[in-house]
């Protein structure tokens, strides 16, 4: 191989561990985002049901389950602001059903 051909590898390997190294980095900052974003619609969900503001409650806690449907509080509220706002034909009540039957498993399994 000669001195023209090495360098061109060489470069072309720099530029492709270049991509990866940008590539993993992203992701990492993509998951921290992510986890930043559902800690506060916790927050923010928890707080709002607690003062019975259950539509936002209903908004910001399904953001949450979405990241981590392993937590049975979060749950719990989520189930119980369904069950407070209205659909027709009760469907608000089959979908509070569904949520808080998942907090049960979740609480039995911990």
């Amino acid at each position: 191989m000669n001195r023209r051909n090495k360098r061109r590898l060489i470069v072309v390997a720099a530029l492709v561990g270049g991509i990866v190294v940008a590539g993993v980095g992203g992701t990492f900052v993509r998951q921290a985002n992510r986890e930043r974003i559902a800690r506060a619609s916790l927050q923010e969900g928890m707080a709002a049901f607690e003062q019975q503001d259950y539509s936002t409650a209903m908004r910001r806690l399904s953001i949450y389950v979405r990241y981590d449907d392993q937590n049975a509080a979060a749950l719990v509220a989520l189930g119980e602001s369904r069950q407070n706002i209205e659909e027709p034909n009760a469907r608000h009540l089959l979908a509070a059903r569904g949520v808080l039957e998942q907090a049960v498993q979740v609480a039995r399994s911990q």
